[in-house]
């Protein structure tokens, strides 16, 4: 493995070499986004399109940060290259945070649909037995709909939703999310409306026993003047919530308020609040 082609974080590194795409923003964005406040003991993290792991490995240093007794982590995704870079970066993160058996972290390649076809079926009163539901999912899906597709395969079923709609996204989470859990996932601000809408029809769960209510919208700014270019929804499952809305700006604006600063520094691009927001990963 060549030293000068991973990925690095503050305390880990990862591998790119044959994932469908390569890390980008959104990922880091959503991982920074998620803590545990609500949770205590034990933990359990599923990731839907989980690529080579970075989110849920940015997860993992969090959860064992934060001092969790016993911590489960599961990526999912049917490109093959990205479940071998993402098994190669669990045995990268193991070495660095010296694991021990009370952390697991597992990759499939499987599709959502037949991930949950394999869970064990729900118990008589409609909820899933508590030992194949998480507490926490997220996911960074593919998010073009009805647009032109690369002819790259691998790139297409990472860019594109055909493979994996907001339906089925939102269906699979209804099933696998345990009361009380929650739900983020990172998506243009165009699509994120799609999904808000989605996740309000609450016939979609009428057989999961319970519905997906959005508790928190973070709207993510390049720069101040730009409209957010993507958005982090962050849904808990069956109990009645009101939604919190924030922005997060990225960058410092140049003197005209249109465009980012210009700067010899790469830190000094950034804004305090981003800076803060990805402290405990990115390295400037």
């Amino acid at each position: 493995m060549e030293q000068n082609k991973l990925f690095r974080f503050k305390r880990f590194s990862l591998v790119q070499e044959n994932t469908a795409l390569r890390i980008g923003t959104d990922a880091v964005l959503l991982g920074c986004s998620v803590d545990f406040g609500a949770f205590s003991g034990g933990l359990r993290i599923l990731d839907i399109g989980c690529g080579c792991g970075i989110i849920l490995l940015m997860l993992a240093q969090k959860a064992i940060d934060a001092g969790f007794e016993e911590i489960y982590l599961k990526g999912i995704d049917i490109d093959a290259g990205s479940i071998s870079d993402a098994r190669t970066n669990a045995d990268l993160f193991r070495s660095a945070f010296h694991c021990s058996g009370k952390v697991v972290i597992d990759f499939e390649q499987v599709s959502l649909q037949d991930f949950v076809a394999s869970q064990r079926p729900a118990a008589s009163n409609g909820t899933a037995p508590a030992n194949y539901t998480f507490d926490i999912i997220v996911s960074n899906p593919p998010f073009f709909i009805n647009s032109l597709k690369n002819a790259n395969e691998s790139d297409r079923l990472a860019r594109h939703n055909d493979s994996l709609s907001q339906r089925e996204l939102v269906e699979g989470v209804g099933r696998l999310l345990s009361a009380g859990g929650v739900f983020k996932v990172i998506l243009p601000s165009a699509e994120s409306e799609l999904f808000k809408a989605e996740c309000a029809n609450g016939t979609v769960f009428g057989e999961c026993g319970g519905s997906l209510k959005l508790e928190s919208v973070l709207k993510i700014r390049t720069i101040a003047a730009k409209e957010p270019k993507r958005q982090i929804l962050s849904f808990t499952k069956g109990c009645a919530a009101v939604t919190r809305e924030s922005e997060l700006v990225m960058m410092k604006s140049n003197t005209n308020g249109r465009g980012p600063a210009t700067t010899s520094n790469k830190k000094e691009a950034f804004t305090a609040e981003y800076l803060s927001f990805t402290q405990d990963f990115l390295i400037f």
